[in-house]
């Protein structure tokens, strides 16, 4: 059974294992473009595990956002200056890096950057939008523009929420979400393999958010949630094994894969941080310094996704 506060205990376990994951993809994939023969095996192929860290990160923040804050469904004052805070905690890591990556490009001759790639790099969610600058300084700082995205359209998504049963808000965000990848897919001809505007657009990943509000929702409304452990294997299974085959098949395969990469690598993620706090507390090591270090790592993981590049 999971109450709040076992949840928000194992979402700090997850947020690190999310954002090792990340990092470690990056990782292996710096060493695979350097070596192609490198990790070119179905694991790597199959999971694309860096990935699915991110759907994690869109769902717990949606999550414990809707737990905080869902009396914010205006644009009002309230909201501006609650979105001031967030890009408060935000921004400050991001100009830091924008400029010591800017400066270390110069150092090894690297890449010349203009003036103007550095000033739309800085403005929030505006070189999301085009091709070239989305790639610029560093293509991986899509995610922080995206997130900003979703501060912006969350008291719109907790309004629609609040109007509609949870189960027709999921279903219409899937729609939504499905509707536009196959507009992108086949009228724009785009495949999401590839770092591009359209799939790091928020819609792209409102199933992420959308989920994560409707449990949050459920939780503030119940608080306690029993879990079927056999259940829980079986849909990762299943959602695992279906992202897959749908990543083999294709652009729009790849395009749709990551709406059940998704539900797997939140199920897998919070098993695996379930796994790792039991076995802390056999260990009676909720005071040791790898408990210490992992809560600490959980409230450094923007930094750390900004600062690892």
């Amino acid at each position: 059974m999971y109450t709040l506060s076992k949840i928000a205990h194992l979402s700090t376990y997850g947020r690190v294992i999310a954002i090792l994951m990340i990092v470690l993809f990056h990782l292996f994939d710096s060493i695979h473009k350097a070596d192609p023969t490198a990790f070119h095996h179905l694991v790597f192929k199959a999971t694309h595990f860096g990935s699915q860290g991110i759907h994690f990160f869109f769902f717990i923040s949606a999550f414990f956002l809707y737990l905080k804050y869902d009396h914010i469904s205006n644009y009002n004052v309230q909201f501006f200056s609650w979105l001031k805070k967030r890009f408060y905690k935000l921004y400050p890591t991001y100009l830091a890096s924008i400029f010591i990556i800017t400066a270390l490009y110069y150092m090894f001759d690297y890449q010349v950057v203009s003036l103007r790639e550095i000033t739309v790099n800085i403005i929030p969610i505006i070189r999301n939008f085009d091709e070239y600058y989305i790639r610029s300084i560093n293509g991986n700082f899509w995610f922080l523009h995206t997130l900003i995205e979703f501060y912006l359209v969350f008291p719109l998504l907790v309004l629609l929420m609040k109007k509609m049963h949870n189960i027709l808000f999921l279903l219409f965000t899937y729609f939504l979400v499905i509707t536009y990848i196959i507009t992108y897919t086949y009228y724009f001809s785009v495949d999401s393999s590839a770092l591009n505007p359209y799939s790091a657009l928020f819609i792209n990943y409102l199933y992420d958010f959308s989920l994560g509000m409707v449990l949050a929702k459920y939780f503030k409304a119940d608080k306690v949630l029993k879990v079927n452990i056999a259940s829980i294997v079986g849909i990762f299974l299943v959602f695992e094994g279906i992202g897959f085959y749908l990543s083999q098949t294709g652009p729009f395969g790849r395009n749709i894969n990551d709406l059940f990469f998704s539900v797997a690598s939140i199920l897998f993620i919070t098993g695996f941080s379930s796994l790792l706090d039991h076995a802390l507390r056999l260990a009676k090591s909720s005071e040791n310094r790898l408990a210490t270090t992992i809560n600490f790592l959980s409230t450094k993981v923007y930094d750390i996704y900004l600062v690892h590049h």
